[in-house]
C-alpha cells in the first residue's frame, strides 16, 4: 500500500510526471504530442490508461460536488411534464420516488465512462473511413486523445455547474470553442490531402460527432432510467 501511495502521488504531484508532461503537451502542442504517441513514445502517458483516469474524476468530481445539479434536476427544471409522468408510473408501481431519483444520479455517473466511449468509437471509424490508409491503432490514439482533452476541460469547468440550468447549457459554448478547432487541427494535418478534402471531413466530423452524442446521451438516459428502475424493483 505505501509502494502504491508513493507511485500515485508521484503520478500527480511530480512536476516531471507522465502525466503533466502528456496533459500540457495535448493543450499546448497537440499535433507534435499525437505525433509521439505514434512513433510510440515512452515519455508519454498511454492514452487509455489517461481515459481511465479522467473518467474516474469525473465520476468522483460530479459526485462529490454538493452544490451541482444532479441529472434529475436537471431534468426537473428543462422537463417537467415528463418527470411529472414519470413520478406517476414510480409511483403507481409502489416504489418510493426519491429513492429512484437516487439511483438515476447515481447510475449517471457511472455512466459517464460509457458515455465517452460511444462518442469515441463513431469518431475513429470515422478517421477510418476518412483515411483509409492510417492503421486503426493510430485512430484510436488520436480519437481518445482528443477525447482526453474533452474531459480536461470538461472536469475543469465544474464551476459552471453552480450556475442556473439554462447558463449551465450556456457553458459548454467555451468548451465547444476549445474542443471544435483541436479536431479540425487533427484533421487537417493528418487526415487530409488537399484544402477540399480537408474542408469536407471537417464537416463530416462535425456531423458525426453530433450524430453520437445525440445517440450516446439518448442510450446513457434510458439504459440510467432502466436500471434504477430495476434497482427500486419497478422493472
Amino acid at each position: 500500500m505505501r509502494d502504491l501511495f508513493a507511485a500515485v502521488t508521484d503520478l500527480l504531484f511530480s512536476l516531471d510526471s507522465k502525466l503533466w508532461r502528456t496533459l500540457i503537451g495535448l493543450v499546448r502542442h497537440p499535433v507534435s504530442t499525437n505525433r509521439a504517441y505514434l512513433s510510440t513514445s515512452a515519455d508519454l502517458l498511454s492514452p487509455l490508461k489517461l481515459l481511465i483516469g479522467l473518467c474516474s474524476l469525473s465520476v468522483v468530481v460530479w459526485a462529490l460536488l454538493p452544490a451541482t445539479p444532479a441529472f434529475m434536476d436537471m431534468m426537473l427544471a428543462m422537463y417537467p411534464d415528463i418527470v411529472e409522468l414519470m413520478r406517476e408510473d414510480i409511483e403507481s408501481a409502489g416504489a418510493n420516488w426519491q429513492h429512484f431519483v437516487d439511483a438515476v444520479n447515481q447510475r449517471m455517473n457511472l455512466l459517464n465512462a460509457p458515455f465517452v466511449l460511444l462518442i469515441a468509437l463513431p469518431v475513429m471509424l470515422y478517421f477510418k473511413l476518412v483515411r483509409r490508409d492510417v492503421a486503426a491503432l493510430d485512430h484510436a490514439r488520436l480519437t481518445l486523445n482528443a477525447f482526453n482533452v474533452y474531459l480536461l476541460f470538461h472536469i475543469l469547468s465544474a464551476p459552471f455547474y453552480f450556475l442556473p440550468v439554462n447558463l449551465m447549457l450556456l457553458s459548454g459554448l467555451p468548451l465547444l470553442l476549445v474542443l471544435v478547432p483541436y479536431l479540425v487541427l487533427l484533421v487537417v494535418r493528418f487526415h487530409a490531402r488537399s484544402f477540399l478534402h480537408g474542408a469536407v471531413a471537417t464537416v463530416g466530423l462535425l456531423l458525426v460527432l453530433a450524430v453520437s452524442y445525440l445517440a450516446a446521451s439518448n442510450a446513457v438516459v434510458i439504459g440510467a432510467i432502466y436500471w434504477a428502475m430495476r434497482s427500486v424493483g419497478v422493472a
